[in-house]
């Protein structure tokens, strides 16, 4: 039912808009003509894109966030350097990274998106990792002296299978902050994309484009949300307790 009333909101608040400011929100008629004129292939393209630019960059940086917790347990000094490193990214704006890598890269090439969407994923889930790796050692740092395990073994069979669902289960906040880089990291330098369209609508002065472009956005992210990653993180955290 909740649903139900936030479309039936959003749906009198557009109406209300529409007629307060006519000149800015267009209708949603000329929005869903847009998008019929657009055609499914367009569309298709494009979010598949997105997807594409949002998935590659976490993969990535989920892997670089795994060696860096790796290297976090078995050293004192690394622990050190990956921390002060966290924050160092962590103040790094989207839009800072994202003209960096068009600069090196250059607008035509489909690396951009996918490095800044790694860039700004990896220190979340560096995070998330380092508080339960932390978790962890907590509760078995005993166990581990007892027994007199060897760093390759706590890492082996406690730590790495230990964090891992915490790191998939902050990969739900991971991913869905992912996506919406990815659309800036589109419209600053991409050459398709759900980012690339808004901001090409956008120069063209196509008001239909652009909330036609956002309505998909926010679509793909709920659609995202509740069929693929809210389930995951149900199953991860089945393994935390």
């Amino acid at each position: 039912m909740g649903w139900i009333y936030l479309i039936i909101f959003l749906f009198i608040l557009w109406i209300a808009l529409e007629r307060t400011y006519p000149y800015a929100i267009p209708s949603l008629s000329s929005v869903a003509l847009y998008i019929e004129i657009q055609g499914i292939i367009s569309i298709a393209r494009n979010v598949f894109k997105t997807l594409e630019n949002t998935f590659l960059g976490f993969a990535l940086s989920f892997a670089l966030a795994m060696i860096s917790l790796i290297a976090y347990h078995i050293n004192l000094h690394l622990r050190s350097f990956i921390t002060a490193l966290n924050t160092f990214i962590q103040s790094i704006s989207v839009l800072v990274w994202s003209i960096i890598f068009v600069i090196i890269y250059g607008v035509t090439s489909g690396l951009p998106p996918i490095f800044v969407v790694s860039a700004t994923s990896y220190p979340i889930l560096l995070s998330i990792g380092i508080s339960g790796m932390q978790s962890i050692e907590g509760k078995y740092r005993e166990l581990f002296k007892v027994f007199g395990a060897k760093k390759r073994h706590e890492l082996l069979y406690l730590i790495i299978p230990g964090t891992l669902p915490y790191l998939i289960g902050g990969s739900r906040a991971a991913i869905g902050s992912a996506l919406r880089i990815t659309v800036v990291a589109e419209a600053l330098g991409a050459s398709g994309g759900i980012g690339y369209m808004l901001l090409y609508s956008y120069d063209l002065g196509y008001k239909q484009g652009v909330f036609a472009w956002s309505i998909l956005l926010v679509l793909l992210m709920i659609l995202l949300d509740e069929v693929v990653l809210k389930p995951i993180e149900g199953w991860s955290r089945r393994w935390m307790n």
